[in-house]
């Protein structure tokens, strides 16, 4: 049970600590930046968006289970989540661990 709680607590530290990381990364990197269809700021915002799909990717990998799952169904969010998030989560659903039912 102990072990089990533990588990549970690195998993959610985890996912706390990548949640924390993509807020600073989009705070830093739009930063100062007022005008939301200027060049500049299209391309900081698509790199951050970049990162933050590459760490949520990494996050679900590593935790697996249904954090693999919900990565699955951010790819089917395309009208409102951002591109770089579908395309990159969406190999989560082609290279998503196997298990025998056997």
């Amino acid at each position: 049970e102990l072990q089990r709680q533990g588990g549970a607590a690195a998993r959610g530290i985890r996912t706390l600590r990548v949640a924390m990381v993509v807020a600073v990364d989009y705070k830093l990197s739009l930063r100062g930046m007022s005008d939301h269809k200027a060049p500049e700021y299209v391309r900081a915002l698509s790199a951050c968006h970049d990162r933050s799909a590459q760490r949520v990717l990494d996050l679900c990998r590593t935790q697996a289970g249904v954090y693999i799952k919900a990565g699955q169904h951010v790819t089917s969010l395309r009208p409102i989540v951002p591109r770089e998030f579908t395309e990159m989560l969406a190999s989560l659903c082609d290279d998503a661990p196997q298990s025998s039912l056997a």
